[in-house]
């Protein structure tokens, strides 16, 4: 993994409990490991040998990796330099399918949609409810039926088809640093799934 991994970049991590997931800065790297700083509030969540996500913006889309953590310090983890990464999209978010039932509330109404991909800039979404098109609504729907994600929902593009059947393409807004990761691992997951196949 020659120099992919530099001093002062900048990861998103994620320990095995996905609560501890937070921004890291690396600050020192070697052929076999790497430091990297951690929020102190975050720091419970790092075990020495516990296993952990990195990943990252890089030129040609996004890098992604799993290692273990060799030591872990006051606010400082060590991690074993990983032999190999992946670098699995060339969009800022990857999209991947994802077959849910969301709900849109806006005021007193709520809608039911099913949603049909995800990426942790937004979902495309199918209504058969009559729906204001023009209006950001509350959002709620869970990953793997584990972690709830609550948000703002901002159709961007409107599709009305025959039989009362709206389309929804749209960005999620107010969305929180820690779901946003939530929804990246979760399509890093099923992007990988796809392209083992």
């Amino acid at each position: 993994m020659k120099k992919t991994v530099k001093k002062n970049q900048k990861f998103n991590i994620i320990p095995q409990n996905v609560k501890g997931a937070a921004s890291c800065t690396v600050l020192y790297t070697d052929k076999s490991f790497f430091d990297v700083e951690i929020p102190t509030a975050d720091m419970k969540y790092y075990k020495e040998n516990g296993e952990v996500e990195l990943f990252t913006v890089v030129d040609d889309g996004m890098m992604y990796f799993k290692s273990k953590i060799e030591t872990v310090g006051d606010n400082i983890v060590t991690i074993k330099m990983p032999e190999a990464h992946e670098v699995i999209q060339r969009r800022e978010h990857t999209r991947v399918p994802f077959t849910n039932q969301v709900k849109l509330k806006s005021g007193e109404k709520v809608y039911t949609c099913d949603c049909s991909d995800i990426s942790a800039g937004g979902m495309k979404l199918f209504c058969y409810e009559d729906i204001e098109p023009k209006c950001d609504y509350e959002i709620k729907f869970s990953l793997d039926g584990k972690i709830e994600i609550s948000a703002f929902f901002h159709p961007i593009r409107v599709t009305v088809e025959k039989k009362g059947k709206t389309i929804l393409s749209g960005k999620f807004i107010a969305l929180k640093n820690i779901d946003k990761i939530a929804i990246v691992q979760y399509c890093f997951k099923k992007e990988t799934e796809n392209v083992n196949k």
